[in-house]
C-alpha cells in the first residue's frame, strides 16, 4: 500500500468511528473524494472542520 492509500484508509477508519447516522455516511463519503481531489492545504482545512464537528 502506497502511502496515500494508508492514510485514505485511516482517515476512512477514524470517520468510520465516529459516524452512526446514514446522512453522516454520505456527507463522509462526499467530504472523502473531495479530500481525494483536492490539495494539501484544502485537506487539512477540512480535517480541521471535521474534527470540530465530529
Amino acid at each position: 500500500m502506497t502511502p496515500k492509500k494508508v492514510k485514505n484508509a485511516i482517515v476512512f477508519k477514524f470517520l468510520h468511528d465516529k459516524i452512526r447516522s446514514p446522512k453522516r455516511y454520505y456527507l463522509t463519503v462526499f467530504l472523502i473524494f473531495t479530500l481525494k481531489n483536492s490539495t494539501l492545504k484544502v485537506n487539512l482545512l477540512f480535517y480541521k472542520t471535521l474534527s470540530f464537528q465530529l
